[in-house]
């Protein structure tokens, strides 16, 4: 297969004010109403909710229709996707104070943002697999941290393009930042070659990564910061 394969990925703040968050409650389904409300913290109910408004306002532009005509079902393991429509891959996350989407006719995606905050030598460990610790050892002790979470977010979107999530074992695969790449994939030694990545830096302490499985394909990626009315 030849030729390029385009994924939009949206950003947006989800930080909101009160009157917002009553706002952005009007985009959501009965049942995400009820989720937001079961987070005890009000920024993390605002941020969640900040979250799926965007994501239903946004799939309702490229696919046009209403933002409350979307309807989400789940794949398999888990993997949110759109009842009744096969043609557009989607995949939403959020960390601290931004919101990612991704979205392609073209090919399957998964998305990962993280801010970058410090971690246990025990997580690292239980997180990479013994080639990537290896790798993130050469870096400069300045950018031990910040490396890290470039291998976190590409691993995250990746297994998240997937489909498999959690379920894919973190140290049965491979990714490197040079590149950036998927260097192995224990499960299936063909699968590396079919996927491409793509990195954003959306602000200082923020890191975000894109998977797509192009196959032979060129991958065309476009970062934006996400306008709501």
């Amino acid at each position: 297969m030849t030729g390029t394969a385009s994924v939009d990925v949206y950003m947006w703040k989800i930080d909101r004010s009160a009157v917002d968050a009553a706002h952005i409650r009007t985009f959501l389904s009965t049942d995400e109403k009820a989720r937001a409300d079961r987070f005890f913290r009000p920024i993390d109910r605002y941020r969640w909710a900040a979250s799926r408004a965007g994501l239903r306002q946004l799939l309702s532009r490229e696919l046009g229709i209403a933002p409350d005509s979307i309807v989400f079902g789940q794949e398999a393991n888990g993997r949110p996707n759109l009842v009744g429509i096969e043609a557009v891959s989607f995949n939403l996350s959020h960390s601290a104070d931004v919101a990612a989407l991704a979205i392609s006719r073209d090919t399957r995606v998964g998305v990962d943002v993280e801010d970058i905050r410090e971690i246990r030598s025990d997580e690292i460990e239980r997180a990479l697999s013994i080639a990537e610790r290896l790798e993130l050892a050469e870096a400069a002790d300045a950018l031990q941290l910040e490396t890290f979470f470039r291998f976190w977010t590409l691993k995250e979107a990746f297994m998240k393009g997937t489909g498999l999530g959690a379920s894919l074992p973190l140290h049965d695969f491979d990714v490197s930042p040079a590149g950036p790449g998927l260097l192995r994939l224990k499960s299936a030694p063909t699968e590396p070659g079919r996927w491409r990545f793509d990195e954003f830096v959306p602000k200082p302490g923020i890191r975000a990564a894109l998977a797509a499985r192009t196959d032979d394909r060129d991958l065309v990626v476009q970062w934006r910061w996400a306008d709501f009315e």
